[in-house]
């Protein structure tokens, strides 16, 4: 997790990595329920790769290399939902809540 001032940032449970066809370089960034998708660089992915925290390990992945992306970075990887103050559970609560909201098709 990242601690910005009172909050820790993690990488949300929903984030969804990639590969780009003939593309070393960047990786395509899905977040699961809300629908952002963008390009990233492979080390972008990897820094978040870094902040997830996964629930069978209670520990974070890989670490990055380097210190991380631009702070202006990380306010539009917030922003697009792909880091979370949210914990695994409240997470998991929210999507509960907007899955729930859906009318079947019929």
């Amino acid at each position: 997790m990242v601690d910005v001032g009172r909050k820790a940032w993690r990488t949300s449970s929903y984030v969804i990595y990639v590969d780009i066809p003939e593309n070393d370089d960047n990786i395509l960034l899905v977040h699961g329920y809300n629908g952002t998708y963008d390009k990233v660089s492979r080390a972008v992915a990897t820094y978040l790769r870094s902040l997830e925290l996964t629930r069978s390990k209670g520990a974070y992945a890989e670490t990055p290399s380097s210190g991380g992306p631009p702070e202006g970075l990380i306010a539009i990887l917030r922003q697009r939902g792909y880091l979370t103050t949210l914990t695994i559970e409240e997470e998991e609560f929210r999507r509960g809540a907007l899955v729930d909201g859906f009318s079947p098709c019929s």
